[in-house]
């Protein structure tokens, strides 16, 4: 069945439809009946519209939180990150949200990223949480010591999302799972 939250070209050819049945009625039967079919055409093509620019699905949420840390890590800005991440986050080798924030912010004091272009970005809901592949190549700076080891690296990573109060998406998990295609978690980024 098609979701007219999540996409909004379904209330839109129908409204183009009733347009231009409008015009045909207008034209050919009844002025007064084509002019009434021509508004309600141009009610349901605005009711497509206002649907996909007010209502956030889950999956435009959880893309949402995916692209500001993409943007927040590239301006190395835990601050934007930090609201974003639940109070039960917990991974492998973060017991808490501390720690993690903690890891985040001495990474971004010497992180020399200035792009991160997503390769493949895979979002898998499912009641109230959610996973994220990640495959992402990463540009370094160049003016960084970093990049003597070469200015762009392949990684990819997992990522876990949970719905809390107020129907907000937090994150709840990440792991790296791997950099230029060698196996590795959380410790390479020490």
């Amino acid at each position: 069945m098609w979701n007219v939250f999540e996409d909004p070209w379904l209330l839109l050819v129908v409204g183009i439809v009733t347009l231009i049945i409008g015009v045909w009625v207008r034209n050919n039967i009844s002025e007064k009946n084509g002019l009434l079919a021509i508004i309600l055409g141009v009610l349901i093509v605005a009711a497509g519209f206002g649907l996909d620019y007010w209502v956030k699905t889950d999956y435009e949420q959880v893309r949402g939180i995916i692209l500001t840390c993409r943007d927040a890590a590239v301006a190395r800005d835990a601050k934007t990150i930090e609201p974003l991440i639940s109070q039960r986050y917990k991974d492998i080798f973060h017991p808490n949200k501390a720690v993690f924030m903690d890891d985040i912010n001495g990474i971004f004091k010497t992180a020399a990223i200035s792009k991160v272009r997503f390769q493949e970005l895979t979002i898998n809901i499912f009641q109230g949480t959610a996973q994220a592949k990640l495959d992402m190549a990463v540009f370094l700076d160049p003016k960084s010591s970093y990049a003597a080891a070469g200015g762009l690296f392949f990684a990819e990573m997992t990522v876990g999302f949970q719905k809390e109060a107020g129907d907000i998406w937090r994150i709840t998990n990440a792991e790296v799972v791997s950099v230029n295609n060698d196996r590795t978690d959380w410790r390479i980024a020490h």
